[in-house]
């Protein structure tokens, strides 16, 4: 929730212990290992095992934080998106177009509707917070305003129903802009999810994101602006999966062309290609390169695969 802010968790990792596909249990840091140090960085589980991690740790207290829920329409949605990169740093947001659910803040006759609902983190002053989320506010008047002052860790209070068990069809891309053609098949698709728990998210990048060199880590999508997820997800394992997955993949197929590049977590079984996509090729082929110096028969392929070279 402070990506703008902090940058990535790899961006805050000072060393990792790995154990290596040869046995060894070694530390990679910028001094020790700096090349396995970069492929831990991204790279997917592809360089060995990390067992144990070092951080750097950022100070925060209070942040003004909370949901605020709008009307779903491409309107909001294109003002969302024309804002959030531009927003102070200390502003980050993770955006849902997803049926309003039944919720302490969420009044009884919204539960149900489709909205387009914004998670707010922001971790400066209190005072400029407001400033900051102003026009977040003004794009419509919100169907509900639950931003308050608060502690950091409660913010994650508006996302504890996502630890509870589901299975889910995803395709996800980083993607630089969006037509108004994307948005309006996306806000149609809603329409016709195929579970009331189905949702397309939307996060503004840049800020401390942004200004990380491509090559500093195995994860090289620094340039884009925009993180896009279509999520049909259904809770009952036992219900066929067949409907959701066709639901996501019709909604991929539509606007997949507008994207560029994917985050290796949010891959699913999706073939090399799909692999190849998370990295740019030069950040590929070096990955390959360090695959080859510490795995070279591909002992951990159980992942999203990167061959030695």
């Amino acid at each position: 929730f402070m990506v703008r802010k902090y940058g990535l968790t790899i961006d805050n990792l000072l060393a990792a212990e790995v154990v290596t596909a040869a046995g060894e249990i070694v530390t990679a840091s910028e001094d020790e290992r700096a090349d396995l140090f970069w492929a831990v960085r991204g790279g997917g589980g592809n360089a060995g095992i990390v067992t144990e991690f070092t951080f750097r740790l950022a100070p925060v207290s209070q942040i003004l934080g909370g949901e605020l829920i709008l009307p779903a329409t491409r309107e909001v949605v294109r003002g969302y998106l024309d804002y959030v990169t531009a927003a102070p740093d200390d502003l980050t947001t993770i955006a849902h177009l997803m049926h309003a659910p039944p919720a302490p803040h969420v009044p009884q006759e919204l539960v149900g509707q489709l909205v387009f609902s914004i998670l707010v983190c922001w971790s400066g002053d209190l005072a400029a917070g407001q400033d900051a989320v102003a026009p977040l506010r003004a794009l419509a008047t919100p169907l509900v305003d639950a931003l308050s002052p608060m502690p950091y860790p409660d913010i994650y209070r508006f996302t504890a129903h996502q630890a509870e068990p589901h299975a889910a069809a995803i395709r996800m891309m980083f993607a630089n802009d969006f037509s108004d053609a994307a948005l309006d098949a996306a806000l149609a698709a809603m329409q016709a999810a195929s579970s009331p728990y189905n949702l397309i998210q939307f996060r503004g990048l840049g800020g401390a994101f942004a200004r990380v060199p491509a090559g500093a880590t195995a994860f090289a999508h620094r340039d884009q602006r925009f993180f896009f997820a279509i999520i049909g997800l259904w809770i009952d394992p036992a219900v066929e999966a067949a409907p959701h997955q066709a639901w996501t993949a019709a909604l991929w197929e539509q606007v997949r062309h507008e994207g560029r590049g994917v985050y290796v977590n949010f891959l699913e079984e999706e073939g090399e290609g799909r692999v190849r996509e998370a990295y740019p090729p030069a950040t590929y082929a070096r990955l390959a390169e360090i695959k080859q110096t510490y795995d070279p028969e591909n002992l951990f392929h159980f992942n999203q695969n990167v061959p030695p070279r």
